[in-house]
């Protein structure tokens, strides 16, 4: 998934982008417009709704037996995204799922060049 950093209400200060509340320091941001990246494993469903970061509203699903990959898009955003859980998990299409985020996998991208802003 990558999105716009609003998506998930990140700022950034100087060296620092805050995303839901995790601060990511970068010393190389210098009041560049950015967007995220995550890969699918780097998203997990929350198991608690109280704790989602996220909400994914599921277009459809591709069972690849170990995995399962689930698509859709950030429920306030057309934004595109792919989720991958484990095989047995079910999934309907069209529910709406509450997800959280490994924020130590978050990936910087520089909005103009769509280069990855190395840490």
């Amino acid at each position: 998934m990558t999105g716009a950093v609003a998506a998930l209400r990140a700022k950034q200060q100087p060296e620092i982008v805050q995303v839901n509340g995790d601060s990511i320091a970068n010393s190389n941001l210098s009041d560049k417009e950015l967007f995220i990246g995550l890969r699918p494993e780097h998203l997990q469903i929350a198991e608690n709704p109280k704790d989602k970061q996220l909400t994914m509203k599921v277009t459809l699903t591709e069972s690849l037996g170990a995995d399962l990959l689930v698509y859709g898009t950030l429920s306030d955003s057309n934004q595109q995204m792919t989720l991958r859980v484990e095989g047995h998990v079910v999934v309907e299409d069209g529910a709406s799922l509450p997800l959280t985020i490994d924020t130590k996998n978050i990936h910087l991208f520089d909005r103009e060049t769509e280069k990855r802003i190395e840490s």
